[in-house]
């Protein structure tokens, strides 16, 4: 590395967080960075390293957008020139920027039309602004690229909320040997003034501030359920749980997981015992397991999802319970936000302790109130995200004993 580093020097010098990121060598790495910390020079770096080292190789570079892909290949394209004057690679911009020499073909496309992508193989993906690049398109889309090659993934973002970048990023901080992480502010490029910043900071509010210079991590403006609240929230021991228990039940639709949930307590105080997530086409067998799910608590009140698909679904859930009662539930738009509401009370007045379920978790932090054009507001799974598992919290919770309290606001909207 020091050697092809030296080749940079009539034209170009890392600084010392840039350095750090192009020594490390992890399959995964992930970046989180402020304005203006140099990501652009680093990454049309780092596909150069690799093209002076393999023969052959295939550099795919994704952004939300054509036009900000097109800003990371326009500096390789500059950089590779310099480097390497006398060359016979050929550079097109049509159907999109590639960059073809013998063996080596790097080329940058957009993340707008997952479609477009899918079947690609790729040794190595760069995705800038990952954090404004969604889960689908990640999870579904990118990794599925590097099956074949045993490639390398490389994100790269200023932070946008706590999505799939942020998961990989927390990931590398506790050390997961697979995936390197590390946080660039503004401040560690020396080109950056510190004049500058200073006046940044009169300019624009603290959070962001801290997001855009600091690079630092926040809920967007849309988030329901706070990410500190949540993770306040977590306890792995439920022995301190007692009272009443209820038990919410959403019924999976077409792909999404039927979800069961059992809250023990009140709304001054209850527990998360059983949080279970299951799939199938029948409807019947689903009844059947939640059925029996809901057998373990003989005494728990029960409601359920009866919109839609629970309509029918509460057929056989009846007659797999037998005389025992159970509420049905028409989720609505006017009566969700009310719902929701009172599942946000729960964890805002700390009343609520969580086992720590990685889907729920993700749900919980994926779950946006969202204004729509009409002025109406939408509560919902930010992107690709389900949301069963918080919808059946939500059912459970409906059940508590209701303490006189006043309303909570979420996300957009003041109130409901």
């Amino acid at each position: 590395m020091e050697n092809f580093l030296t080749k940079l020097e009539p034209f170009w010098k890392p600084h010392p967080g840039q350095l750090e990121f192009l020594l490390s060598r992890a399959k995964t790495k992930v970046l989180a960075c402020g304005r203006r910390w140099g990501k652009t020079d680093a990454c049309a770096v780092q596909i150069l390293r690799s093209i002076n080292e393999k023969p052959t190789g295939k550099y795919l570079i994704v952004a939300p957008t054509l036009n900000q892909a097109r800003i990371l290949f326009d500096r390789f394209v500059e950089m590779f020139q310099l480097l390497w004057p006398v060359n016979d690679a050929k550079v097109s911009l049509s159907p999109f920027p590639s960059l073809r020499q013998d063996g080596q073909f790097v080329s940058a496309r957009s993340a707008f039309t997952p479609r477009n992508l899918r079947g690609l193989e790729a040794d190595d993906i760069i995705v800038d602004e990952a954090a404004y690049v969604s889960d689908h398109v990640l999870n579904d889309v990118l990794w599925p690229m590097l099956a074949t090659t045993d490639g390398s993934m490389t994100l790269i973002s200023t932070p946008h909320g706590f999505n799939a970048f942020w998961r990989l990023f927390d990931r590398g901080q506790r050390d997961d040997p697979n995936i390197w992480s590390r946080c660039g502010p503004s401040s560690e490029n020396p080109r950056v003034h510190r004049r500058f910043l200073d006046m940044q900071r009169t300019i624009v509010d603290e959070r962001t501030f801290q997001i855009e210079y600091e690079a630092a991590f926040f809920d967007t403006e849309s988030t329901v359920f706070a990410f500190e609240i949540i993770a306040e929230a977590q306890q792995q021991d439920m022995n301190e749980a007692h009272g009443p228990i209820s038990i919410g039940i959403d019924w999976g639709k077409v792909q999404d997981y039927t979800a069961v949930a059992v809250l023990q307590g009140t709304e001054e105080g209850c527990w998360l015992l059983s949080l279970q997530r299951f799939h199938h086409a029948d409807h019947q067998q689903l009844a059947r397991q939640a059925a029996s799910i809901s057998r373990l608590y003989p005494n728990a009140t029960i409601t359920l999802d009866s919109t839609g698909v629970g309509d029918a679904i509460e057929e056989f859930f009846r007659s797999e319970i037998g005389n025992r009662p159970f509420r049905g539930h028409q989720i609505t738009a006017s009566n969700k936000p009310e719902m929701i509401q009172r599942l946000v009370s729960l964890f805002q007045r700390r009343k609520i302790k969580i086992l720590p379920d990685q889907v729920l978790l993700r749900e919980l932090a994926a779950f946006r109130s969202v204004r729509t054009a009409t002025g109406h507001v939408k509560l919902q799974a930010a992107g690709s995200e389900h949301d069963d598992t918080v919808i059946a919290l939500a059912l459970a919770a409906s059940e508590l004993h209701r303490p006189s309290t006043g309303s909570v606001s979420i996300g957009e909207s003041p109130s409901f």
